[in-house]
């Protein structure tokens, strides 16, 4: 009979880590890596189509996924 300890169980089927230090600093990278992917469609508004810093916040807000692809297809003309 297999036992497995229930740091293994929580790790493989929870979704949680043993380690809590390390899962808050991937987290936080995350966070801050989603925060600089925003803003910088936000700047790609400004920049490209004129838009406000509020319309941009609120367009990257609504229309996440269209304006990234829009971002993409501009950046690799």
């Amino acid at each position: 009979m297999l036992i497995l300890h229930k740091s293994y169980y929580f790790h493989q089927v929870k979704g949680t880590s043993t380690s809590e230090k390390g899962d808050k600093v991937g987290t936080r990278y995350n966070k801050e890596y989603e925060q600089y992917y925003i803003y910088a469609l936000e700047q790609f508004l400004i920049n490209t189509y004129g838009y406000s810093e509020y319309d941009a916040k609120v367009k990257v807000m609504q229309d996440f996924d269209e304006v990234k692809e829009d971002f993409e297809l501009k950046e690799i003309k």
